[in-house]
């Protein structure tokens, strides 16, 4: 029973692993949309999310410098 919960275990900690790949490849796919200038609202509809959804989502995307 106890090598059946560690494989559930490692099963579970692939597909977390697999959604969060996923997850950045989105919002790597949704930044690109944003950078190249096409309107929020479009990039939101083709996204499935909400317009106010993506507020704030460059800043949030982007790396912040180092101070120094």
């Amino acid at each position: 029973m106890l090598s059946a919960v560690a494989v559930r275990a490692g099963e579970v900690e692939a597909a977390e692993w697999a959604l969060d790949q996923a997850k950045a490849a989105c919002d790597a796919q949704i930044a690109a949309a944003l950078f190249s200038g096409l309107p929020a609202e479009r990039v939101a509809l083709a996204a499935g999310l909400c317009a106010s959804a993506l507020d704030g989502f460059i800043e949030n995307q982007m790396p912040v410098p180092a101070a120094g």
